[in-house]
């Protein structure tokens, strides 16, 4: 049975949809087989997946129509074969599960549907925290917290915990993967402020017993590379990219966590 890892911050802006294409795109390129599931309604993993995702989405069935229609085909749901693996495509129409009378555990019935033709299922959310982000974490094996460092970031995190923890009421498996800081900066005036929010926040998860993970995503303009005009999988091609030698480095952390 796969292992499902979402990645959740309850702020945008952190590298959280990066975070999981690139880990997809690293377990493809070390022969695994990945489903991603797009529960952000902006879409980001899919259009990024998906180079036809806006001439699709309109007659494609999307997660949004495989949380309300139980006839509809999982299996037939999914976009196969895009170079970072399958996935269950967003929908912009997700911005209206706040206020839908919805059991959260639904996504976790879809993914269990086909988890089994999978090594690992990878959930991309939103940056609030709401139904979408509930349901993600009620189906998920482990999380991965994506986070910059500075503090605006870290402060929402003791904050994610106690959803996590809450959340263990409809999923007392869930545990948490760690803690991934990215965008960090690598030179320039703000290095000391960053060094100092990195020992701060090891200092919380010692405390809370998480682990944060050694390998730190550096800052990048293109953090995706080629892959950003292309759609192609940045591990499946030979081009040094610094950014990419980092999120190997992270998946490599992260399957001694997850297996």
């Amino acid at each position: 049975m796969s292992k499902v890892i979402v990645f959740s911050n309850q702020k945008g802006g952190v590298a959280k949809t990066t975070s999981a294409i690139m880990t997809a795109g690293n377990l493809i390129s070390r022969d695994k087989k990945v489903l991603i599931v797009d529960a952000d309604p902006q879409c980001n993993s899919s259009n990024f997946m998906v180079e036809t995702f806006d001439e699709i989405s309109d007659d494609h069935p999307t997660l949004f129509e495989l949380i309300f229609d139980g006839e509809l085909s999982i299996e037939d749901s999914i976009v196969k074969g895009t170079s970072f693996g399958d996935v269950i495509i967003g929908s912009r129409k997700l911005w209206d599960m706040d206020r839908a009378d919805t059991d959260p555990l639904v996504l976790r019935e879809i993914i269990d549907e086909v988890r089994d033709e999978y090594d690992y299922v990878i959930i991309d959310t939103p940056p609030h925290l709401g139904w979408l982000q509930l349901a993600s974490l009620a189906a998920a094996d482990y999380v991965v917290i994506p986070t910059d460092a500075d503090n605006m970031s870290v402060q929402n995190i003791p904050y994610l915990y106690n959803t996590i923890e809450n959340t263990k009421k409809l999923n007392d498996a869930l545990q948490i993967a760690g803690i991934l800081f990215t965008r960090v900066e690598t030179r320039g005036s703000g290095l000391r402020v960053e060094k100092q929010i990195i020992s701060d926040m090891q200092e919380y998860a010692d405390e809370m017993n998480i682990k944060v993970f050694n390998t730190k995503i550096r800052a990048a303009k293109t953090p995706l590379g080629e892959s950003s005009l292309t759609h192609q999988n940045i591990f499946m091609r030979g081009r040094k990219h610094k950014v990419k030698e980092d999120y190997e480095q992270f998946v490599t952390e992260l399957l001694e966590v997850v297996g």
